[in-house]
């Protein structure tokens, strides 16, 4: 929490919620993209010939 206190220091409410509301979506975005390369892995595995399925 102090942190978030220290970032968000000089900032108005609006801009505090638009850089939270910015935050969120990249977090989102990486967790996406970290899922799709995991089914990309469990796909590749699978179709791989001798190797165990995950």
């Amino acid at each position: 929490m102090a942190v978030e206190q220290g970032v968000m220091a000089g900032f108005s409410a609006k801009e505090e919620e638009q850089l939270l509301r910015l935050l969120h979506r990249v977090v989102e975005n990486l967790e996406r993209r970290r899922g799709s390369a995991l089914r990309r892995e469990r796909i590749r595995a699978a179709a791989s010939p001798g190797q165990v399925r995950v």
